[in-house]
């Protein structure tokens, strides 16, 4: 990619975004920049607003709403960045509430579980802070009956994948927190403990 007569090879740049925790990869060489201050993360905000309309709404048309306010954004003449909306699939992708650690010393993640047709093809960014643990793993996933609900792949990018057939299995719902505990003493098998709550933050 060259900008300003300065030419910078792609994977240059994906090294230096990695170091900024604020930073989300999400899918297909996509990220996104989460600010400090929520209030200003102008997805959320025209989302919400699209929302407080009309819900639930099918995530295309969310889609084609953020590109009508982008577009006017543009025909406004604001001097900075172009606004890019991502397509689907990346827009599917579930960003974490929060993270941390266990007294036992196991990471956890908790994200919010989306509509009952995006659930179906659930994605889970993880944040920038724990990402070089989960990077490249994959996990055995397990309920608190010890019972094994397939494998989670986390890519190198830090999307991860297969939490689906738990969230079938246990009648997750739209708005539930997916709760996922991550064992990192072991390289393989390694497990992630998945558990789903009804409470709403």
């Amino acid at each position: 990619m060259t900008a300003n007569n300065i030419t910078v090879d792609e994977s240059a740049v994906r090294h230096v975004l990695r170091e900024f925790s604020e930073v989300q990869f999400v899918q297909g060489g996509w990220f996104c920049h989460g600010p400090p201050n929520p209030e200003r993360d102008r997805l959320r905000n025209v989302t919400r607003k699209m929302l407080s309309v009309a819900s639930p709404i099918e995530l295309g048309v969310i889609r084609e709403g953020l590109r009508r306010v982008y577009r006017y954004r543009g025909h406004r003449g604001v001097k900075t960045w172009s606004l890019l909306v991502p397509p689907r699939s990346v827009l599917r992708v579930t960003r974490v509430l929060d993270h941390g650690w266990t007294s036992e010393g196991q990471l956890w993640l908790a994200a919010r579980i989306p509509a009952a047709h995006d659930a179906a093809h659930l994605v889970v960014s993880v944040p920038g802070p724990i990402r070089p643990y989960l990077s490249g793993r994959r996990f055995d996933v397990k309920d608190e009956d010890g019972i094994s609900h397939g494998t989670v792949r986390v890519n190198e990018e830090g999307t991860s994948y297969g939490f689906p057939p738990f969230l079938r299995q246990h009648g997750a719902d739209e708005g539930d927190i997916l709760i996922a505990e991550f064992d990192l003493t072991k390289k393989w098998p390694c497990y992630a403990w998945a558990t789903t709550s009804c409470l709403r933050s």
